[in-house]
């Protein structure tokens, strides 16, 4: 087997490295294996961290849902759990979106389902206050009739 020194090359450090028969270049290989699974533990502890301070930018009640200032799609998943509590009261649904300042087109997709789906269980959903921002959203996007917007107080 052919020694191989590991050096950098236009796209980084030698992925074959590990092969070489220099222990050395080994024991590189294996610290930066090592280093970058000890990176992604972190990051996936961070992401953790990050969904338990999602969880409190949308809070529910029985049934009344209510919306936080700011809702970016990275708030989808944690606002699709909450819809889908929701959807498994059996209730009709009151959603105050009084606070909201901006949100994202997936959050307005994801909350159209969700009113689809209610309606589709002859329950209603009302809306309890929308802010100026979310109407214009939702007008912009021609759901204001399908969110039921129109005739929001």
């Amino acid at each position: 087997m052919v020694k191989r020194k590991t050096k950098s090359s236009a796209l980084g450090d030698d992925p074959l490295a590990w092969i070489a028969s220099d222990d050395e270049a080994k024991g590189k290989a294996i610290k930066k294996a090592k280093n970058k699974k000890t990176k992604r533990k972190k990051a996936k502890g961070k992401t953790k961290q990050k969904s338990k301070i999602q969880k409190e930018k949308i809070k529910t009640d029985e049934t009344r849902l209510v919306l936080d200032s700011i809702i970016t799609i990275n708030d989808a998943q944690t606002m699709y759990t909450q819809l889908n509590l929701l959807v498994k009261l059996k209730q009709d649904i009151t959603i105050d979106a009084s606070a909201v300042e901006m949100l994202d087109t997936a959050i307005l997709q994801l909350l159209l389902a969700f009113v689809n789906k209610i309606r589709a269980q002859n329950r209603e959903v009302v809306w309890s206050k929308p802010s100026e921002e979310m109407i214009n959203r939702a007008t912009t996007l021609n759901l204001q009739a399908g969110l039921g917007l129109d005739g929001a107080t």
